[in-house]
């Protein structure tokens, strides 16, 4: 399709679809209007628009700006402009019949069509007619193409044939005969104009076909009759060139684009035909191209239909279809909406269709507000007697809601199943209706539900032994009780049931008297559980008192931080915090609780703040609301004149209204800053953590309890008006006694005789002047008394600051060996009157101390106990739940239930009796080491003595238990075979039994000899470790052959020598003996004597003498092995002893010597060298100081 983008408009009053088909094909030609192919369409009520393909032919009309169009006699005025603004009206129609004559009266000129003026000129046969008719005219005639003008001119000879009148009248009649004679056709279609030009022989003499360059006009002039002629021709040909298309569009569709389509028709494709052959399905005929044209438009506005799914049950779609509730949506959308839509179902969907965004909008939300499906359980309520009579009621508004047409529709789901339900679908003004009948019935027969908050989480755990006490009958109230989030319990049942109950158990509550209390003392909890248990049940069975215990273990930590994420946004834990919580004690519990902070139980609470100020956050606020004012007192001290930045911490004092003690506030950063605020909240956490909050705060809130001179002083957070005693003292300004504290407290609970007798004193010193005061008070009022009836003293503090300093100061002055640890049974007791609970907290300490006994240890028996058996008597302590007082250093006192006392203490003296008979068993592996000596045989060959105990067990041979060397390894022993297994590496080794003599314990690597036997050679064996030494220190020096080596066992010599040697460690100090391992040289004939009687001076210089007239012996081998000293025998053989010799201190030798010179005053040197800077030989001046320990033969 051609681009018609060149637009002028002009202003008219309503125009039929003929007179728009004249203006259309008016300004199609372009010799009558300047313009070219264009079209023609209505904007608003009296405004046109035509638009042309080609910018010259918009510009052309626009020059005349000011068209007159002819239609059936009248004219049509049209002043077009550029622009849509609104000018003139249609302007009124008149006919005017203008004449253009010269002002000659020989002549006249009249405006003719310009195709009519040229088809005379071009056609001889009008031509020549016209000719003819003129002459008899006596005129001829000139035809001006360009100005559309016939020039009529009269011949001057006819002027006396016809006056000047009757001549214009002839010649005006016959004007009017050649305009009646010949017919100018417009041809406008362009098919028909493409019809015309492919068929140039419809062309003839008398019929002359033009052509509208630039535009699809086509002119056809001629005879009248052969013009109508050709018309028909054309018009019959064009019938065989139509075809037809079927259009699926669904008629829903086709009802909204159906104006737009129409219009666009009439407009551009006046040929085009449109039926409809069934629904669904449109036909287009007409000319191929129309056709085309027409189903590319109907296809452009079916694609601009939008559409909006509304998903529905299908009860609701059921009701849509059956109710005739879609058609009465379309009705109304049709009136309401400027825009039209359509309804209609599809699958599970409501489909509304329209072409108008806010129409579809409009109409979706109308159709969501009026009609609804509603779905009302009726859990068990179906099976209340009333329920007959609830659907009756339904039944009827029902019919009442429909008396007209279907409104509402009613449906029972599931009614004999466990789920029953009532359906309601239809109108939302008639659904509630229907829907508040059920309601008001369910909350009429449905259960009901309460909760009764109670003051201790303790009565939830008991809660149906109150019941019974209360004397609750039974009823079909289920009751759960429960300590999370908060200690509660749930009444669940008929509202008029629920109600009584709940009436019932707060007036119960309130009526009776509760007291937490606690039973202390070491094993309490065990006898409670044991003994003590009937004292619980004589409690129970009485009226007018119920002892509950409590059982402190099997909750979840007791000090257990809860911080609310009602105002902070959650993010996920970094890493840090992450590791810290690994690395805290298994014991402790981080429990998250979805709900609000000050309803929770524990000893600190965390909350967030912003800019300091406590309500800045709704947690902040609701602490307020439940603690009071005082809390706001507390946090503006604590704040002072600071303002804390974020991540920073502010410690306040709780009140008693909170439950807790502490509450600790992090300075929050303000919205916006992520990463800010997950700073601060990380870096708050942590100072949180710092405070000890989950490890050391429970410590510094626990009860302490010292031991001072015989008595017990308490240091205890609470509340002094709960405490039980004999006397109170008190701290006071004697001022106000009406302020909330402590004071008013014990005056409420006094009385006003109280009160009137308290007069003068001051107030307000600092909490540690006032700590020190008071204790060392009390330490310098017990020493050195003799108190006779005062056991406790219990000191009540109020404030978590002023505890905190007390018990600094405490562990100052009493020291922390003071400390006693207690357990505890606590008890949650219930009475009628106070005193019934009074009487029921003695009874309990009663039971508990009737059966406690104490024991004291002394000094002698505790240091007779080793450390494992001092281990031991603190694990039985631990376990038997016992107190052990260690702060006297004269004496251990344990104390505790009467039977984990004895057992202790039976313990002990067991271990007592078994250290007297180790101490025997002693003695006696003592006595016994030092007459024989069991050695074992090590892993490079060298002997080991064994230990005492096992020397002990193998002369008794008691081995069936196996032996554990000095190194720690256990061995199988065999006796017979004098064999032992290593149980790990299963080795097998030697044993050897040694009988020492009364005065001298044999070496551990001789064999055993009597003390009748002096003197024991033994040959080595060549595979022992020992062999293997002695020859390898040998042949280090020395290349000859060994033929064997001895072993000299000289009882004598070797008890001179060990007494030699232990002078020589006791002279020397530090040097001691300086045993060396040397060698001497000597004649097989002197061995014998060597063996028997030792090394002897007086044959000094037999051999040489050069360093003194003493012993000689070599360092190395090699010198001792020359034949001047080691003289070979006759077989060649030599002769070496390998000797232990003790050098000491030792200096130069020199000839003339006969014992070593004198090194200090009074003492000598101990032996002499050949060099001192790197002596190879040592000599000694007493027989005694050396050994013969080998005697080597080699040649």
């Amino acid at each position: 399709m051609e681009n018609y983008q060149h637009a002028v408009f002009f202003e008219a009053g309503i125009l039929s679809d003929a007179e728009l088909g004249h203006i259309h094909k008016y300004f199609q030609i372009k010799r009558k209007s300047g313009g070219g192919d264009c079209k023609i369409s209505k904007v608003d009520d009296n405004t046109y628009m035509i638009t042309f393909t080609v910018k010259e032919a918009q510009e052309k009309v626009l020059e005349r700006k000011d068209h007159v169009i002819k239609i059936e006699g009248q004219e049509i005025h049209i002043s077009l402009r550029r622009e849509n603004v609104a000018e003139s009206s249609k302007q009124p129609k008149e006919f005017t019949n203008q004449k253009y004559a010269s002002a000659k009266s020989v002549e006249k000129v009249f405006k003719l069509d310009h195709y009519l003026l040229r088809y005379i000129s071009e056609c001889k046969k009008a031509n020549s007619h016209l000719n003819k008719v003129l002459s008899a005219l006596s005129c001829t005639f000139e035809i001006n193409i360009e100005s559309e003008e016939l020039v009529v001119v009269r011949d001057q000879a006819a002027e006396d044939v016809h006056l000047q009148k009757e001549w214009e009248f002839l010649v005006q009649n016959m004007f009017e005969n050649l305009k009646s004679c010949y017919t100018i056709h417009f041809e406008v279609d362009r098919d028909k104009s493409a019809i015309l030009k492919k068929n140039c022989v419809l062309q003839s003499e008398n019929l002359k076909i033009y052509y509208e360059d630039f535009s699809c006009l086509t002119v056809v002039v001629g005879e009248k009759q052969e013009v109508e002629k050709n018309v028909k021709f054309l018009s019959g040909l064009q019938d065989k060139q139509q075809i037809q298309q079927e259009c699926r569009i669904s008629e829903k569709q086709f009802n909204l684009i159906k104006e737009h389509f129409e219009l666009y028709i009439k407009t551009y494709l006046p040929a085009l035909k449109i039926t409809q052959e069934h629904a669904g399905v449109l036909l287009l005929k007409g000319p191929e191209k129309e056709v085309h044209e027409g189903e590319k438009e109907l296809l452009k506005l079916a694609e601009g239909i939008k559409e909006k799914r509304i998903p529905s049950h299908h009860a609701l779609m059921t009701f849509l279809e059956s109710s005739g509730c879609i058609q009465y949506f379309q009705n109304r959308f049709q009136q309401s909406l400027r825009s039209p839509v359509i309804l209609e179902t599809s699958g599970s969907d409501l489909l509304l269709l329209s072409l108008s965004d806010g129409a579809l909008e409009e109409a979706a939300a109308a159709v969501q507000r009026d009609v609804c499906l509603e779905t009302v359980r009726l859990e068990d309520t179906h099976i209340s007697s009333a329920f007959t009579k609830l659907k009756e009621d339904l039944s009827e508004a029902t019919r009442q809601a429909n008396c007209k047409c279907v409104k509402v529709e009613l449906k029972y789901l599931d009614e004999s199943g466990f789920k029953p339900k009532v359906q309601l679908v239809g109108y939302t003004t008639e659904v509630n209706t229907l829907k508040n009948i059920v309601l008001q019935y369910k909350r009429n027969h449905q259960n009901h539900h309460v909760s009764l908050t109670l003051p201790r989480p303790e009565m939830a755990e008991h809660f149906s032994e109150i019941l019974a006490m209360a004397g609750v009958k039974k009823s079909s109230v289920v009751i759960k009780p429960t300590c999370s989030p908060s200690p509660c319990v749930h009444l669940t049942g008929p509202l008029c049931e629920v109600e009584d109950l709940k009436d019932s158990l707060k007036s119960f509550l309130q009526s009776h008297a509760t007291k937490r209390f606690e039973v202390k003392g070491p094993g309490v909890q065990q006898f409670f559980q044991g003994e003590g248990a009937e004292t619980l049940k004589f409690g129970r069975r009485s009226s007018a008192v119920l002892i509950l215990p409590i059982d402190e273990e099997h909750k979840i930590s007791k000090y257990t931080s809860y911080i609310s994420l009602q105002s902070l946004p959650f993010t996920a834990p970094s890493q840090d915090v992450l590791d810290f919580m690994d690395s805290m004690d298994n014991e402790i519990h981080i429990k998250v609780v979805v709900g609000r902070l000050e309803q929770q139980q524990a000893d600190v609470f965390v909350a967030p703040m912003i800019q300091t100020n406590m309500t800045s956050t709704l947690i902040g606020s609701s602490l307020l609301n439940k603690a009071g004012q005082q809390l706001q007192n507390n946090f503006n001290n604590a704040k002072g004149c600071h303002t804390l930045m974020p991540g920073e911490v502010l410690e306040v004092d709780a009140t008693p209204a909170l439950g807790c003690s502490k509450v600790l506030f992090i300075e929050c950063a303000p919205k916006g800053n992520k990463l800010i605020s997950e700073k601060a909240l990380r870096s708050g956490l942590g100072q949180v953590f710092e405070l000890s909050l989950f490890h050391s705060l429970t410590s510094d809130l626990d009860e302490i309890i010292m031991a001072v001179g015989g008595i017990k002083l308490h240091l205890v957070f609470g509340d002094i008006t709960n405490e039980t005693t004999d006397a109170i003292v008190n701290t006071t300004n004697f001022e106000d006694f009406q302020t909330a504290g402590v004071c008013k407290d014990i005056l409420t609970m006094a009385g006003p005789q109280i009160q009137a007798q308290l007069t003068g004193g001051q107030g307000g010193l600092d909490p540690s002047v006032v700590a020190k005061s008071i204790l060392e008070g009390i330490k310098n009022g017990i020493q050195g008394v003799n108190l006779q009836h005062l056991k406790n003293i219990r000191i009540i503090l109020l404030k978590i600051n002023v505890f905190l300093k007390f018990k600094a100061v405490a562990l100052q002055i009493f020291g922390v060996g003071s400390l006693l640890t207690e357990s505890r049974a606590a008890f949650l007791i219930i009475g009628h009157t106070s005193n019934d609970v009074s009487d029921a907290c003695r009874e309990l300490q009663w039971a508990y101390d009737s059966q406690c006994f104490t024991h004291t240890f002394f000094p002698d028996d505790i240091r007779r106990l080793t450390q494992d058996e001092l281990d031991q008597l603190l694990y039985k302590v631990n376990s038997l739940n016992l107190q052990l007082d260690t702060s006297s250093s004269d004496r251990w006192v344990v104390k505790g239930l009467k039977d984990g006392v004895n057992e202790v203490v039976g313990l002990i003296q067991d271990a007592l009796r078994r250290q007297s008979e180790c101490k025997v068993r002693e003695k006696e592996q003592a006595l016994l080491f030092t007459q024989v000596t069991w050695c074992i045989l090590g892993q490079w060959g060298v002997w080991q003595k064994l230990p005492k105990e096992v020397n002990h067990k193998l002369e008794n041979a008691d081995v069936k238990d196996g032996i554990v060397d000095a190194q720690g390894v256990k061995w199988t022993v065999d006796l017979q075979k004098m064999e032992a297994r290593a149980c790990d590496s299963r080795q097998v080794t030697t044993l050897k039994r040694l009988e020492n003599i009364s005065d001298f314990a044999l070496p551990i690597y001789w064999d055993n000899m009597s003390q009748s036997e002096p003197l024991k050679v033994t040959d080595l064996d060549l595979s022992s470790a020992e062999y293997r030494n002695v020859k390898v220190n040998f042949k280090r020096t020395v290349t000859k052959t060994v033929l064997k080596i001895q072993r000299i066992q000289n009882i004598n010599l070797r008890r001179l020598y060990e007494v030699r040697k232990k002078e020589l460690e006791n002279k020397n100090g530090s040097m001691g003996a300086g045993e060396k391992i040397l060698y001497h040289g000597t004649s097989k004939e002197s061995c014998t004597s060597i063996m028997k009687m030792n090394f002897n001076r007086s044959l000094a210089g037999q051999n040489a003498t050069i360093y003194g007239q003493g012993t000689y012996f070599a360092v190395n081998a090699s010198y001792s092995a020359n034949p001047t000293y080691a003289v070979p025998a006759a077989d060649g053989t030599q002769c070496m002893f390998v000797a232990c010799v003790l050098t000491g201190y030792h200096t130069q030798g020199q000839m003339d010597m006969v014992m070593p010179p004198v090194r200090l005053a009074q003492d000598h040197y101990d032996s002499v060298v050949d060099n001192m800077q790197n002596p190879s030989m040592f000599v000694v001046f007493h027989d005694c100081q050396a050994y013969p320990d080998y005697l080597i033969t080699f040649k």
